[in-house]
């Protein structure tokens, strides 16, 4: 049966973990495939099948392929293909005999140099594991693996390692490697490996390797042996190294652990489990409501009794330091522990969310396992909720109120912390009900209340019996809560009461005039009677003639003493009708008749200006009389006596006798002295003998000091801006408000109206728009009539609206119709203008279009500072264009105030519009222009082989036309005319009359066509034709870098190269060109299309040219066979070689005092000069001796060497060239 387990693997196919691992990765993988490949020919699967043959050929790739998998080593694919590019195809060179040669194989003079020697001093060897004193651990339950490094320092390959593993049980097992598993272990690249941080020196040191030995079980490790490849021992250093298992950590809550918690509770249910080395460092994270405290590491020791040295505190703090051998030779204290502690068994101090994160796990040996936060890992993420507990307190939201009759009473449940969430609904409350003292009626009770503040946020309890009432206990729907002010006592009230009682007032004159009542109340003060009094008729007290009041009599005592004296003589009733108290309003209704009382009240006689007050007070104007009103109560006819008191209190007296009506109108005398004045009451009768009541009586009478008077400044006139409000300063004495009517007339007295202003401010002045003349007319103030004192009038003037035309006789300008005007036509670019007269206050502002002959249109603005403004008319383009002024402004009246006027009509510019044409310029171009002839100077006679100089003309014939030549050689520039050219296009062919040899540049210079439009060009670079006539082409010798001898003799030894060089000439003429050389007595013709003519030396032999033609014309070429030109011969040899004999790197070791030949075998032309060097082992690059030897007349040269080093030729010299060695 085939089983599969947590990763999915098949369980056998791990059947070969017995195996090495690489070996069970081939075995494994190779079967895979294998059975995938030969079962797809039986599955007939169209467009997939394959024959036997590609099925074997498939399966050995594959096969391979997993091989290559299991070797250590890394490549980069692009690099590869880079190789494989340059491998196939190599840079080349041009060289003699037109052939491709390899650039780096003809250039690179290394081939030239071969052998080398290298001596050295037979060192010790010596093998250490983990020198870098690394620290491991592995994670059995995850199959880990883990690399150790093993130090190798030997002049010989490594032949056979043996480790000794101890596991932690003290067995012992012997790891054996052979050369071939060791080969694998190497560090190939040590430069991008970890532990170049730890020794760098390794790079410069060849003699020093690094393995890494795979193990993937916990334990200690030391090298037993190694040996080299001639079986000798390697010294071991005294070296080990301990991996224990990696530690880790967990959250183990326990079984009862909850997610909800309470306030101060304290957190013991959640412990943290450690598996690993002790002692531990752990680092864990307590993050309340977003926010972390940093909490330090914990730190954790063996809780049992054993004996390890990681207890230490020196070794703990140097994880480098060496342990006893007593603790080598028994490891058991390395094995791994579980250990639980709590997480803090602390109380939770804050409410809300709490999470516990564990960061990083370190055991004794210093192994760090960190951990990332992960909310779905519950082993290293725990998270629970802190409840608050909140306050509950009992409040009374009225406590001013007791329990009333018919009317419910509510006390409130106040939680601390209004806000909180619907996660802590519901609220369970107990409370209890103990009655007041002496209270018979009511027992002791318990009851309980449940509030959920997810439907309600009113936490209320209804009371109906005085008492105390208290909050026993509460809880939310996860914590307890805590009591504040909970207990209340809770008063009750009743109806209130009173009793009345009164006496009759009686006047020994006219007898009863009223009541004086008596109360008395029980209840709550302040105590409120509503009462109604009645007028009855005098023989019929049922019967009610009207209602006279019905008001309300306030007490704030329990007693009260009331009077009530009837306004008028005759019978009347007052009854009480209700009864109210603090907290009864309303309440009590008496019957009908309980509180009823009537009887005839006698009205005693009363004379009064006012039933409300005293004293009043009338305005009067100055030189006017003034009415009073006076009221009298009694029996007709009245008499009466009164003063008038003046301010200056001169007083004169009145009486007025048999007086029948109730009401009388007193009038006083004109007042002209101004102040107050007083009428005041003497004495007042009527028919009955009892004396009329008026004391205090009178009336005041403010007489004004004068007439109120009403002016303009002064006769004056005003400039403002049309459309605004201008304030005229008026004259007056006082501030009061008036009525006033003044006259407008227009200046040409087509308009005249009066205007009236009510309540109007005159200290404001008087606010006028309207162009024209004004003057007052009439006022009043406060019923008083005002004097106009002078004849004054105020003229209101526009200041001038800005206006623009066109100045007088402008030339070339002619009117059509209105503001329409055409201007005469102008050349293109020609300078034009049409001048404006502005009026207004300076500085103005123009609006103006210009509409273009594509038909766009431009807006402009333009500010000017005199009232002369010039529009400057466009001519750079031709065609038809159109100038409107739109709209002038000036400082007064800016854009604001006339869009404002010719919104309200007061207002309208008439735009002026110009049109204007602009006839182009004409034009001469080269129809190929910025083109570039060239010729040869024999051809300039012949006329019918020279290229044409064709031009196009544009303009009104017929066309006078100016040609500028320019040579470039000399700076000089000639002017060529040509007149009445009648046709469009013309050919100037006889312009080479008027050249040389050189570069001639032709430009237009000068266009006039008939309408004497002139166009110069001669600034224009982009219509120009380029004429050059050239001579015969010419070839010279260049001497570039070269392996030659820098003090050869060419006179005497004549002009020569070495292979490699560069064979270089310079050509002067016109690319491309054409050359005809030999080389080796072989002809070559060539075609060259720069100013160079360069090949590599493949090999020795001759070169000479015979000759050159460029590309100016077929004419121009030279044959140098008819020349000496020794310049243009070259000798090539070859390079001398340098050869150490017995092989191409030779290695040898010696003990100090012995030597060694070294034989060089040089190539070449004698005599040789050689020079070798010595290099150190262990730097290659740091050269130690240098050594010249010069005139070596034979072809070998033998030295004696007896110091350490590797010997190396790096630059041989012969007759003719020098080769250097490119490796060094």
């Amino acid at each position: 049966m085939i089983e599969i387990n947590e990763k999915g693997e098949l369980e056998w196919i791990n059947s070969f973990s017995f195996l090495h691992p690489k070996l069970s990765f081939v075995f494994k993988y190779s079967f895979l495939d294998s059975l995938l490949i030969l079962i797809i020919p039986f599955l007939n699967i169209p467009n997939f099948s394959t024959t036997p043959n590609n099925s074997i050929i498939l399966l050995c790739l594959f096969n391979l392929l997993t091989i290559l998998l299991t070797f250590s080593f890394s490549f980069s694919l692009s690099s590869i293909s880079l190789s494989i590019y340059r491998t196939l195809v190599p840079e080349k060179e041009l060289a003699i005999m037109e052939t491709y040669v390899d650039t780096e194989a003809i250039i690179n003079q290394s081939n030239h140099f071969r052998g080398k020697k290298t001596i050295r001093y037979a060192p010790d060897s010596s093998i250490k594991i983990n020198p870098f004193e690394q620290q491991f651990c592995i994670r059995p339950i995850y199959n880990d693996k883990i690399k150790i490094p093993v130090r190798l320092e030997s002049t010989y390959d490594l032949n056979l390692l043996q480790i000794n593993y101890h596991d932690f049980n003290n067995d012992n097992t012997v790891l054996n490697y052979t050369s071939r598993e060791l080969k694998s272990f190497i560090v190939s690249d040590y430069y991008n490996s970890p532990y170049i941080k730890y020794d760098p020196s390794v790079l410069a040191d060849n003699n020093v390797k690094i393995f890494e030995i795979p193990v993937n079980k916990p334990g200690y490790y030391t090298i037993k042996s190694a040996t080299d490849k001639k079986d000798k021992m390697i010294r071991s250093f005294r070296s080990d190294t301990i991996i224990p298992v990696c530690p880790e950590v967990a959250f183990t809550p326990k079984i009862n652990f909850t997610l909800e918690k309470c306030i101060d509770e304290v957190v013991d249910d959640l412990d943290i489990t450690l598996l690993g080395v002790p002692p531990f460092t752990l680092y864990y994270e307590e993050e309340i409501n977003g926010k972390i405290s940093k909490s330090p590491p914990v730190y954790i020791s063996h809780v049992e009794n054993i004996d390890s040295p990681l207890n230490f505190k020196e070794l703990t703090k140097n994880k480098k330091s060496k342990y006893a051998s007593n603790y080598l030779r028994d490891i058991t204290w390395a094995k791994s522990y579980n250990i639980t502690i709590p997480v803090g068994e602390k109380k939770l101090q804050n409410s809300g969310n709490y999470i516990y994160s564990i960061k990083k796990i370190v055991d004794g040996f210093g192994n760090t396992i960190s951990y990332t936060p992960d909310p779905s890992d519950k082993s290293t993420f725990y998270t629970f909720y802190s409840h608050p507990k909140p306050v509950l307190s009992l409040v009374d939201s009225n406590p001013g109120i007791p329990i009333l009759n018919d009317t419910e009473k509510y006390l409130r449940i106040k939680i601390s912390d209004p806000n909180l969430s619907d996660r802590e609904s519901p609220f369970d409350v107990t409370l209890k009900y103990i009655p007041n003292e002496n209270d018979s009626l009511h027992e002791p009770e318990t009851f309980f209340e449940s509030f959920d503040l997810s439907s309600t946020d009113d936490l209320k309890i209804k009371v109906d019996k005085p008492g105390t009432y208290f909050i026993d206990q509460g809880s939310s729907k996860y914590c307890n809560c805590k009591l504040g002010h909970s207990s209340l006592n809770i008063l009750s009230a009743k109806l209130p009461k009173m009793s009345v009682s009164l006496d009759p007032i009686i006047d020994n004159c006219i007898g009863t005039t009223g009541f004086k009542f008596n109360f008395d109340f029980i209840g709550n003060s302040p105590f409120e009677i509503g009462y109604k009094i009645s007028k009855l008729d005098a023989n019929n007290s049922t019967k009610v003639l009207s209602i006279e009041k019905i008001s309300s009599i306030k007490s704030d005592s329990t007693t009260l003493e009331y009077e009530f004296k009837p306004s008028s003589e005759g019978s009347y009733s007052i009854e009480f009708t209700t009864l109210s108290d603090k907290f009864y309003k309303n309440k009590i209704h008496f019957e009908q008749d309980e509180y009823r009382y009537v009887t005839y009240f006698k009205q005693k006689p009363k004379a009064y200006f006012s039933k409300t007050n005293k004293i009043q007070r009338i305005q009067c104007c100055h030189g006017a009389s003034s009415e009073a009103k006076l009221h009298i109560e009694g029996k007709a006819p009245f008499n009466l006596t009164y003063d008038i008191i003046s301010p200056d209190y001169e007083t004169v007296s009145y009486s007025l006798e048999n007086i029948y009506d109730n009401e009388i109108n007193i009038r006083t005398p004109e007042f002209f002295k101004g102040g107050e004045h007083i009428l005041s009451l003497k004495s007042v009768s009527d028919s009955t003998d009892c004396g009329v009541e008026f004391k205090g009586q009178e009336v005041h009478i403010d007489v004004k000091n004068d007439v109120p008077q009403l002016s303009f400044q002064k006769s004056e006139s005003f400039d403002i801006v049309k459309g605004e409000v201008f304030t005229v300063p008026l004259r007056i004495q006082s501030t009061d408000n008036i009525d006033m009517l003044y006259l407008y007339k227009s200046f040409d007295e087509k308009t005249s109206e009066t205007v009236t202003l009510n309540n109007y401010n005159p200290t404001k002045g008087l606010e006028l728009s309207r162009e024209g003349i004004y003057q007052l007319i009439s006022f009043n103030q406060g019923n008083c009539v005002g004097k106009i004192m002078n004849d004054y009038t105020v003229e209101i003037k526009y200041i001038p609206i800005p206006s623009i035309n066109l100045e007088d006789n402008v030339p070339g300008l002619h009117a059509l119709k209105g503001n329409v005007f055409e201007k005469n036509k102008v050349c293109q670019t020609e300078n034009d203008h049409i001048t404006f007269k502005a009026t207004g206050s300076t500085p103005f502002i123009i609006n103006y279009d210009i509409k273009h002959p594509d038909g766009k249109i431009e807006q402009k603005v333009e500010q000017i500072n005199n009232s002369k403004f010039v529009l400057q008319l466009i001519t750079n383009v031709d065609g038809d264009y159109k100038y409107i002024i739109k709209n002038i402004y000036d400082s007064v009246y800016t854009e604001q105030i006339l869009n404002k006027l010719e919104k309200t009509h007061q207002h309208s510019f008439y735009p002026i519009t110009i049109t204007h044409e602009v006839s182009s310029l004409p034009v001469a171009k080269f129809l190929e222009a910025d083109s570039r002839i060239q010729t040869c100077a024999s051809l300039l006679e012949e006329t019918d082989k020279l290229t044409p100089i064709n031009v196009e003309l544009n303009g009104a014939l017929p066309i006078f036309l100016k040609i500028d030549i320019y040579n470039e050689y000399d700076g000089t520039t000639e002017t060529v005319e040509f007149d009445d050219l009648n046709s469009y296009h013309i050919d100037l062919t006889n312009i080479y009359d008027h050249i040389g040899i050189g570069t001639h540049v032709l430009s237009i210079n000068q266009v006039i066509d008939a309408n004497n439009c002139v166009f110069d060009e001669h600034s224009s670079s982009d219509n120009t034709v380029t004429i050059q006539v050239h001579d015969v082409p010419k070839i010279r010798h260049l001497i570039e870098e070269s392996n030659q001898l820098s003090d050869f003799d060419v006179e005497n030894d004549g002009s020569y190269y070495c292979v490699g060089d560069q064979i270089t000439f310079m050509l002067n003429g016109i690319p491309p060109f054409n050359i005809d050389y030999e080389f080796n007595s072989v002809l070559q013709n060539v075609e060259i299309q720069g100013n160079y003519f360069k090949r590599r030396a493949p090999g020795p032999g001759e070169l000479n040219i015979k000759s050159l033609s460029d590309s100016s014309a077929k004419e121009c070429k030279v044959d140098y066979e008819e020349f000496n030109r020794n310049d243009l011969k070259a000798v090539i040899y070859d390079l001398p070689s340098v050869e150490i004999v017995q092989g191409d790197s030779i290695e040898e070791d010696i003990h100090e005092g012995e030597q060694v030949e070294i034989t060089f075998l040089l190539t070449g032309t004698p005599p040789f000069k050689l020079t070798y060097i010595r290099k150190e082992l262990e730097d290659s690059s740091k050269i130690v001796e240098t050594e010249i030897v010069e005139d070596i007349t034979t072809n070998e040269y033998h030295i004696m060497a007896n110091l350490e080093g590797t010997y190396e030729a790096i630059e041989i010299q012969d007759r003719y060239c020098v080769a250097r060695n490119h490796r060094i």
